[in-house]
């Protein structure tokens, strides 16, 4: 009884670069692996001396008893002719003192795109939605009790899974403050928000004190609209996070044993239209992308990481 040991890995299950993701797809068409191996088992096949004739015979197994892939989670893919890059040598039917006879091999050449030369078919990549405190706007009277109100900045940054980034700054509480001003006996007064009042005409000698003023919140952020757009505009003037991207494929030498030899062996391919329309391919070695925001708030600064995650590299064919 023949066993078999389908030792091919679960291709980036977990998102690390420690197995060899070469060919995946979305279950609808061929997908190959490249890490792992195959290890097939046979019984013995005795012959007793009974003068009978004996007929050559042959145990066969298929090369691959499945292709285990598992399309990553983030990727840039990019469309590209690898068929063009691909190589074919015709193998003999018998067997010679020249390795590459023996059977049918592929080769393919050293790939290098970025995002100078090729634009990205899709892109899907890890996303995030997080608000920070940047700013604080404080209100102050002049009672001299040292009272005062705060509403903090918040600024709400959203990077969507194509990189493209934006923000939204708001306030972090709509509550009012009335505000104070210490009674001089001397003096006729009256108390106002500069910038956010009409400054009073001067009070006649014989009018009441108006002693307090309130201020809300929306007068707040009215007054202080320069200062949030700018806060808003450091992220927004981005318009996306990613300032470049190269993606390289290694060059492949003829060899019927290695695995994109196997691969077009498996699939019945017989020239250099190795890949169907449709078809990718992985580079095994991801980008780890990570996105921190600094924000230089109350002399310290704060860094936020908006995500930390592996974006993978494909090609499909066109």
């Amino acid at each position: 009884m023949a066993t078999i040991n389908d030792t091919t890995p679960d291709a980036i299950a977990t998102e690390t670069c420690d197995t060899t993701p070469y060919y995946l797809n979305d279950g609808t068409t061929e997908s190959l692996a490249l890490a792992g191996s195959l290890i097939v088992t046979v019984k013995d096949i005795n012959v007793n001396d009974e003068s009978n004739d004996i007929t050559l015979a042959q145990v066969t197994n298929d090369r691959f008893l499945s292709f285990n892939t598992k399309t990553p989670t983030y990727y840039i893919k990019v469309a590209h002719d690898i068929n063009s890059e691909i190589g074919f040598n015709v193998g003999a039917n018998d067997s010679t003192d020249d390795s590459l006879s023996n059977d049918d091999a592929w080769s393919m050449n050293a790939i290098t795109l970025n995002s100078s030369t090729s634009t990205a078919s899709e892109m899907l990549l890890p996303w995030a939605d997080k608000t920070m405190t940047v700013a604080r706007f404080t209100a102050n009277d002049i009672s001299g009790e040292n009272r005062e109100k705060t509403w903090d900045v918040e600024l709400n940054i959203v990077l969507g899974n194509d990189g493209a980034i934006s923000a939204n700054a708001s306030l972090s509480n709509s509550e009012s403050f009335t505000g104070l001003a210490a009674e001089n006996d001397q003096a006729t007064q009256h108390a106002y928000w500069p910038g956010v009042d009409a400054t009073p005409s001067e009070p006649t000698k014989g009018e009441g004190d108006i002693l307090a003023a309130t201020i809300s919140s929306t007068q707040i952020e009215s007054h202080f609209a320069a200062n949030m757009s700018a806060v808003e505009s450091d992220i927004n003037d981005l318009n996306d996070v990613i300032d470049s991207w190269e993606l390289q494929f290694s060059e492949i030498a003829f060899d019927p044993t290695s695995n994109l030899s196997q691969y077009g062996q498996a699939n019945n391919r017989n020239s250099s239209s190795l890949f169907v329309s449709g078809a990718r391919i992985v580079a095994n070695s991801p980008a780890l992308y990570a996105v921190e925001v600094v924000v230089d708030y109350n002399d310290n600064n704060n860094n936020t990481l908006l995500v930390n995650d592996y974006v993978y590299g494909i090609l499909e064919q066109n």
